[in-house]
């Protein structure tokens, strides 16, 4: 279950590359199925995972630390890309303002 939602995540970030201004929303709603399909197992699994290789006394400090530094990763990721993207604006000349 693991290799197939980073499978299906994969299928779907590649098929995204074909994406253009003419795509159907049929094809764009479908791609989002599976990317969901696909995303949507992997915290579950990560949980059981970690859950599974730490012995019972540890069980709640290991699962504090998975969902610590996955919000921890979701607060940086968005940071990190609203600071590069105006940058490549600017070094096209697209600037706003």
């Amino acid at each position: 279950m693991y290799i197939l939602g980073y499978g299906l995540a994969m299928v779907a970030a590649c098929l995204l590359v074909f994406f253009n201004a003419a795509t159907p929303v049929f094809a764009a709603l479908a791609v989002n199925v599976i990317s969901g399909l696909g995303i949507g197992a992997i915290p579950t699994l990560n949980s059981l995972v970690v859950q599974y290789a730490v012995p019972k006394r540890l069980l709640g400090v290991a699962t504090s630390a998975l969902f610590f530094f996955a919000m921890i990763g979701q607060s940086i990721a968005p940071a990190i890309l609203g600071y590069e993207c105006p940058l490549q604006q600017c070094a096209k000349g697209d600037a706003p303002g």
